[in-house]
C-alpha cells in the first residue's frame, strides 16, 4: 500500500509504503473499500522514487492507483533522509478523520545539533589499553552522521 499526505500548498506528497500488518481478513476488506476509488490517474503530483535503499525496487506500471480518500492508521520507525517513511505497519483504517486533514507531524524532538549538548558519562571500568569506556547508547538514524564523525577523531 503507497502512502501519502498533503503538502501545505494541498499537494499530495509521497511518503512511502506499507507492506506488513496485515492479515488475509484485513487485505481483502481494504481490496473492497478501495475498488471503487479505483482511478487510472495517479494521484501525486510528483511521481514516487522507483528505487530505495531500503526494500524492493517500486514498479509504477503495477500500481492500481485509487482516489486519496480513505486515511490509513501506521506506526514507522522514523522519517529517512529521503522524507521516506521507513519501517512503516499498517494499523488499520480511520474513519473518523478526512484524507485531507492528514499532514506530515512536524519533529517532537529537535534534532542532535540544535541541542544543548552535555559531556557523555563515562563508565568506572577500565576498557582496552587501560581507557575508560562510555556505556553502551543506542542512537537513531539522525545521529549516526555524529558518531561517524566522533569515529573519525577517534574521540
Amino acid at each position: 500500500m503507497l502512502l501519502a499526505y498533503y503538502g501545505d500548498d494541498g499537494r499530495l506528497v509521497y511518503a512511502g509504503r506499507a507492506g506488513s500488518g496485515f492479515d488475509q481478513r484485513e487485505l481483502q476488506r481494504v481490496w473492497r473499500r478501495l475498488q471503487p476509488l479505483a482511478t487510472e490517474e495517479m494521484p501525486l503530483d510528483v511521481p514516487p522514487p522507483r528505487t530505495s535503499r531500503f526494500g524492493s525496487p517500486l514498479v509504477l506500471n503495477r500500481v492500481d492507483w485509487v482516489r486519496p480518500e480513505l486515511v490509513a492508521e501506521v506506526t514507522f520507525l522514523t522519517w529517512t533522509a529521503e522524507n521516506l517513511l521507513r519501517q512503516v505497519v499498517y494499523q488499520g483504517l480511520r474513519e473518523d478523520k478526512p484524507a485531507r486533514a492528514v499532514r506530515r507531524p512536524m519533529q517532537e524532538r529537535p534534532r542532535l545539533a540544535h541541542r544543548r549538548r552535555r559531556p557523555p558519562k563515562r563508565s568506572r571500568g577500565a576498557g582496552r589499553n587501560g581507557t575508560d569506556t562510555l556505556p553502551v547508547v543506542r542512537l537513531d538514524r539522525d545521529r549516526r552522521r555524529s558518531l561517524d564523525l566522533l569515529r573519525r577523531m577517534r574521540i
